[in-house]
This record gives structure tokens, C-alpha cells and sequence, in this order.
């Protein structure tokens, strides 16, 4: 606004004659223009594995030099919101602008975090009505940052073995659990007399036999082992069996039988021996069928001996089993 001061003076002819203080000349009026505009970037995390929970992990928004603008964390819903950026008609000249945003890396165990980077363009444009046209390469649908939670486990193998002769037994039911009671599963040894359990968080377990193989007692030990970041493969526990007693009873059973029928016909075998030996002196035979004769004696005598001490010793190993 420009303010104008006119003197007038009459001319006693009928006119008037009008002085402004200002002439056009020092009259100027000076117009500005300018324009603005705005850009918003929303990101989004998804998880798996448990849960989100609202400000769990933090990312970053820099400028093309890497200068951190602004760290934000997400909400509930996952969703990751930085705050506006506002241009100016200025900012036109600059244009095109970079921004990357990424994921803070933490710490948390378990936790797999997203290493992408995503790089956004950002070109400005007068559209002369004193507005910005503010344009970008990628979307917020775009921006997505995805996580996986995996509790750190470990595993086990537990092999079932006779306390005899170690072969592995199949059919032992053994049931797992944590070191506070709570049960984990139950279990059975395959053919190959084992069993395999994967996939157990960090922790203290055991192992206790619920029913034994057929034909053999059930342990009352209680097997217990660690899950920890130590174990670089599998825990591995044995657990031996002893049979019944009532089947190792038959068994000495069985074998005393057999080594006395054995005894018996070695017995009956030197009789007719010494029989033969007693008609041939009678008899008068030569003395070719009379050494023969004793020879036969010897030799069976011998057996019926070896056949004794075999019986003695299998008996004291037996026992000590």
C-alpha cells in the first residue's frame, strides 16, 4: 500500500491544477511467489513366531549422506510412521532427493532381523499455483521390514542298549520332560533301539523309562541332560536294560540240562569204553584192540572233564552278570 498526498490549487479560468507529492515513477509494487509441499514415509513390520509387541524394534530415515533424520519405533499394529518433510519453491533446484530407511539391528536372542535397505527418490515440481508436486519411486506398501522369532533349541538322541552285551533294544517307552516335571512327550525306541527329539528350547530335561522292552526290567534311573548354545550337536543319553531274572534263571536252567545230558553220554560213552577194554583182557584179544581200547578211555575221560570245568566257569560268569 502506497499512500499519495495531492495539492490542488484553483486556476480562476475554471481549472484546476492537481500536484501529487509522488510521481509513477517512485510508485512500485513488488509481487512474491512462492510454493510448498510435503512427503510422508510409513513403513511396516511384520513378525513371525510370536507375537509383536508395539515399540519392539527401532529404523532409521537418512539423507543421501547417511545423516540419521529421525528414529521411530512401531506401533502394535507394526506400522512404522516418520514424520513430515516439508519442501519450499527453493528445494525445487535440489530436486531429486534420496532417503534410505532400515532396521536397527538388535540383540534379542531368537530374533532374526531384516538387513534390507530400501533407497526413495524424491522429485519435486512447481505446479505454479504455489503448490508442489512431491513425487516418489517407491511406495509405503513397498516398505516392508519382516522378522522371525525361532526360540534357540537343541537336541537329543537317547539310545536304549541291553546291560549285558550293549546290543540296542526297540520298544522302550520313555517319557521326557522339563526340569520342572511339566511333560514334554512320550515316547517309543525304533528298530534301531533310539529315540530323536528336536527342536527343544534351551533348557534342563530328563528322561524317565514309563515300560522296559519285553522280556527285560524297568530302569528307575531318571536320565538328565542340557539344552544350551553349547551343545553343537545332539545330547546323547544310554539308557541299558537288564533281563528279568526269572528268564536268566531258566536260562542257567536250560544250560545245566543240556551240559548234564552231555555228561551223561560222555559217562555212557567211557562205560562201554571200559567194558570193552575188560572183555578184551578177558578174552585174551591182542594187544592192538587193548591199546585202542584205552586210548577211547583217555580221550573220553578228557571230554567228560573239560565239560565239567566249562559247566563251573559259564556258572560264575552267569552269576556275575
Amino acid at each position: 500500500e502506497e499512500t499519495i498526498k495531492v495539492t490542488l490549487v484553483d486556476n480562476k479560468d475554471g481549472t484546476i491544477t492537481a500536484t501529487p507529492d509522488k510521481t509513477g515513477a517512485s510508485v512500485v509494487f513488488k509481487n512474491t511467489y512462492d510454493a510448498d509441499g510435503k512427503i510422508k514415509f510409513t513403513a511396516q513390520k511384520k513378525f513371525e513366531g510370536r507375537n509383536l509387541k508395539a515399540d519392539e524394534f527401532s529404523f532409521e530415515l537418512k539423507d543421501k549422506s547417511g545423516k540419521v533424520l529421525e528414529t521411530k519405533k512401531n506401533d502394535g499394529s507394526g506400522k512404522v510412521e516418520f514424520s513430515e518433510i516439508g519442501y519450499k519453491l527453493e528445494d525445487v533446484k535440489n530436486s531429486p532427493f534420496t532417503y534410505t530407511i532400515s532396521e536397527v539391528k538388535g540383540s534379542e536372542k531368537g530374533v532374526t532381523y531384516d538387513s534390507k535397505v530400501y533407497t526413495i527418490k524424491v522429485t519435486l515440481t512447481d505446479n505454479g499455483d504455489g503448490t508442489l508436486k512431491v513425487e516418489r519411486d517407491v511406495k509405503d506398501s513397498d516398505l516392508v521390514f519382516k522378522n522371525k522369532y525361532e526360540e534357540e533349541s537343541g537336541s537329543v538322541i537317547l539310545y536304549k542298549e541291553d546291560s549285558s552285551d550293549n546290543h540296542r533294544l526297540e520298544g522302550a517307552q520313555f517319557g521326557l520332560y522339563k526340569s520342572d516335571g511339566s511333560e514334554v512327550g512320550k515316547y517309543w525306541t525304533n528298530y534301531e533301539g533310539s529315540i530323536f527329539v528336536g527342536g527343544l528350547p534351551y533348557g534342563d530335561y530328563y528322561f524317565r523309562e514309563i515300560s522296559a522292552p519285553a522280556g527285560y526290567d524297568r530302569t528307575e534311573d531318571l536320565f538328565r541332560f542340557t539344552i544350551s548354545s553349547s551343545n553343537t550337536q545332539a545330547v546323547t543319553i544310554v539308557a541299558k536294560n537288564s533281563k528279568h531274572h526269572e528268564e536268566h534263571h531258566e536260562e542257567h536252567h536250560e544250560e545245566k540240562r543240556d551240559v548234564l545230558g552231555a555228561v551223561r553220554d560222555v559217562g555212557q560213552a567211557v562205560l562201554g569204553a571200559s567194558r570193552g577194554v575188560l572183555g578184551a583182557t578177558r578174552t585174551g584179544d591182542d594187544s592192538h584192540a587193548l591199546l585202542a581200547g584205552f586210548i577211547s578211555l583217555g580221550s573220553l575221560a578228557g571230554i567228560f572233564t573239560w565239560l565239567i570245568v566249562w559247566f563251573i566257569k559259564r556258572r560264575k560268569r552267569n552269576a556275575a552278570a
